[in-house]
């Protein structure tokens, strides 16, 4: 809870399950593992890690991605 309350991360508690999703900044993959490993509850838990990009860094990729393909012969 001090994480959220700290606004470090956002989430929840999957309704009716014993699963929890958030979201955590950081600014690498070892990072997050730094973090997490540092969780009493590290080795008891399956944990799954995805990466999330921005939106508008996606955007961005896809625009160049567009503009690429209208500049093929």
């Amino acid at each position: 809870m001090k994480w959220v309350k700290d606004k470090k991360i956002t989430g929840g508690c999957l309704a009716g399950q014993r699963e929890v999703v958030f979201i955590l900044e950081a600014t690498s993959n070892e990072q997050v593992g730094d973090i997490l490993s540092d969780l009493p509850v590290w080795g008891l838990i399956k944990w799954d890690v995805l990466p999330i990009q921005s939106f508008k860094s996606a955007d961005d990729r896809d625009r160049k991605f567009i503009d690429k393909l209208r500049a093929a012969p």
